[in-house]
């Protein structure tokens, strides 16, 4: 929505405590001179979820993304 200027304000992740700093959306806010009007901090919590009927000791491998 932002790429497209379909919206006129959007909360964009630039950055967390896992992973440092997300380039890509550094990245956007040059290429299409957006400017950072405020900032806000969110708690993110990371959850395990399985298939109703599937138990988490039968997960042979868990696959993630780092952002």
């Amino acid at each position: 929505a932002v790429e497209l200027w379909l919206v006129d304000k959007a909360v964009l992740p630039i950055e967390n405590s896992v992973g440092g700093s997300i380039h890509r959306n550094y990245d956007l806010l040059l290429r299409h001179r957006l400017h950072i009007v405020g900032e806000v901090q969110m708690a993110v919590n990371h959850c395990l979820l399985v298939l109703p009927g599937v138990a988490k000791e039968e997960l042979k491998r868990v696959l993630s993304h780092p952002q």
